[in-house]
């Protein structure tokens, strides 16, 4: 466990270095890749776009540093605003561009018809989770995953309400 958070860097460095040009070779601390030939390579130059969970400090500095998008839980507005300016901050010491990577937000809970007393951000009701998604668009939050509590085909026309609103 004291070794995760290196371990998994270095793991996707490593990809990097598979997904580049051949020949391979990688030495690490963790993981080694002899010069070799390795293919498929992937369609994208680059490699596949990635995108990293992250809550604790030192994971959001490491998706930014690593230039991938992030993927965060969220429970409130001030804490996902800390975490995507921590993650947007260390992109650009590394000297990625922050703009242009994907910030996710994941819900896990369900739209309601009727509004509730005390709705957590991004549930409740459509009409209390548009003015949410105000806030989501102001901090450049480029996509919304709702993780249903129950049947998710349920959630297809309160999300449909969401979006002509």
């Amino acid at each position: 466990m004291s070794r995760r958070g290196a371990g998994f860097e270095e793991h996707i460095l490593a990809m990097r270095a598979v997904w580049g040009l051949d020949p391979v070779r990688f030495e690490g601390r963790f993981y080694r890749i002899p010069d070799a030939d390795i293919g498929p390579k992937p369609v994208h130059r680059d490699g596949p776009s990635l995108v990293i969970g992250a809550a604790s400090p030192r994971a959001l500095e490491r998706a930014g540093r690593l230039g991938v998008g992030l993927t965060m839980v969220i429970f409130n507005w001030p804490t996902i605003r800390e975490s995507i300016g921590q993650f947007r901050s260390a992109a650009a010491a590394a000297g990625h561009d922050p703009e242009t990577l994907p910030v996710i937000l994941q819900v896990n809970g369900d739209l309601t018809e009727m509004p509730v007393h005390e709705h957590a951000p991004l549930l409740g009701s459509p009409e209390q989770v548009s003015a949410d998604l105000d806030h989501a668009a102001q901090l450049d939050v480029t996509h919304i995953c709702w993780h249903s509590n129950g049947d998710p085909l349920s959630q297809l026309p309160l999300l449909a309400q969401l979006r002509r609103g």
